[in-house]
């Protein structure tokens, strides 16, 4: 009875199971898409905005602390790999962008995460123009640079 029941109803589970995971996909790339859109608006309406792409090995919890005594920014990465590069990007206001880095020295257990936790982490950045902060392993320091704005 229970062999005929699921031989029956198979392609129905496989078909509501297939339009779920569809679904969700198309769900997941217009959400990206729109705060991609929401990015550039913000980018468009605040001339003093820049933005800071950062492309090094995170941790789970990075702070990013903009013009000390304004906004913090925490970016909440999905990396659960210390070592691993992911790349994240953040708007923040024109000035010096610093990385708090406190969060590697106190989890600091690998090698590349305690040379992080000692590396210059303070950067300017000029309104109008876009920034890559990446971490250079050979010489073990973070290094910003500015790149073509898309």
């Amino acid at each position: 009875m229970n062999e005929d029941f699921i031989a029956n109803n198979l392609p129905l589970f496989l078909g509501v199971f297939g339009t779920v995971c569809v679904g969700l996909v198309v769900l997941m790339i217009v959400s990206g898409k729109k705060q991609k859109q929401k990015k550039k608006e913000m980018l468009e309406s605040d001339p003093n905005l820049v933005e800071v792409v950062f492309d090094y090995p995170v941790l789970p919890k990075e702070k990013v602390l903009m013009n000390p005594g304004q906004s913090e920014f925490v970016i909440h990465s999905i990396n659960r790999n210390p070592g691993k590069v992911i790349r994240n990007s953040i708007l923040v206001p024109a000035g010096e962008v610093e990385l708090d880095l406190e969060y590697y020295q106190k989890m600091a257990t690998s090698k590349l995460a305690k040379s992080l936790a000692r590396s210059t982490n303070v950067f300017k950045v000029e309104m109008g123009k876009k920034y890559l902060i990446s971490y250079n392993l050979i010489d073990k320091v973070f290094e910003c640079s500015e790149t073509k704005r898309k």
